[in-house]
């Protein structure tokens, strides 16, 4: 008896159980529609009105400097206005301290998609196989990563980065991780000491980036399995400037590790 009388309750239930659910799948699709009809107008703006082939959305550079040896892995989201079998979106690493040389790159690669070093045009090319290009209005994760067979002191001796454009309308991410031995400057907090900002080449004005925008980590820290501490940063820039010339990042060493001379190894 007391099961029948609670039917009433139990039914009740179940409709705001599944007006609840209707309310939040309404809300996703009005949020989605948002979104799709955001990417859409940008799309189209991109397309007619500059010209452009592809839009990078986000940016996330990790380098590894190791002693001996670097490893550079860059995720990105682009945003394609045609079908695509091919794209360039990086110049190849150059040593800004040594004249611009191209340092020893190795082992390179893309996923999806194989890599081609154009020395000539000193960029990468990514080529897609007929079942990896990309789809027009849609978004699309591309990875690319190499190693680059020179000593920290060969391409970090002087201390800084330069993310080059394309570096992604919404964020750009850069995280460094230095070998033992290797210490970056850091204030009373122990975090490190990074000057950012925007410039085109190396002797155009500079361009402040709002602070606002800018979120920063790092400091000492225990990586890979070391027992010893390595220093690292890491920097997010929240809708980066994208006229302005490239990003810089310029830090100053407290210590510096043992020279390695690997060169032409």
């Amino acid at each position: 008896m007391d099961i029948l009388n609670n039917l009433p309750n139990q039914s009740s239930l179940i409709q705001g159980v599944a007006l609840v659910l209707t309310f939040v799948g309404l809300l996703y699709a009005v949020i989605k529609g948002a979104v799709d009809l955001r990417d859409l107008f940008y799309d189209l703006k991109d397309r007619i009105f500059t010209n452009k082939e592809y839009r990078v959305k986000t940016t996330i550079i990790k380098t590894l400097v190791r002693a001996d040896q670097t490893e550079i892995i860059k995720l990105r989201t682009v945003r394609v206005f045609r079908k695509r079998d091919n794209i360039t979106l990086d110049p190849l690493l150059q040593v800004e301290d040594k004249d611009g040389v191209v340092p020893n790159i190795v082992d390179h690669y893309s996923a999806p998609g194989r890599t081609i070093m154009d020395r000539a045009k000193k960029e990468f090319i990514i080529r897609f196989s007929e079942d990896e290009i990309l789809s027009p209005r849609a978004d699309h994760s591309v990875v690319l990563g190499y190693r680059v067979r020179e000593s920290a002191e060969y391409l970090y001796g002087a201390p800084g980065m330069v993310a080059k454009q394309p570096v992604g309308e919404e964020r750009l991410v850069v995280e460094y991780h230095f070998p033992l031995g290797w210490h970056i400057k850091l204030d009373k907090r122990k975090k490190p000491i990074l000057d950012i900002y925007a410039r085109e080449g190396t002797d155009g004005p500079r361009h402040e980036i709002p602070a606002k925008k800018v979120l920063t980590d790092g400091g000492p820290g225990i990586f890979w399995g070391n027992s010893q501490e390595t220093h690292w940063f890491r920097v997010t820039i929240k809708k980066p400037p994208q006229d302005e010339g490239d990003i810089n990042i310029d830090w100053e060493w407290d210590k510096k590790g043992e020279a390695q001379h690997v060169r032409g190894s």
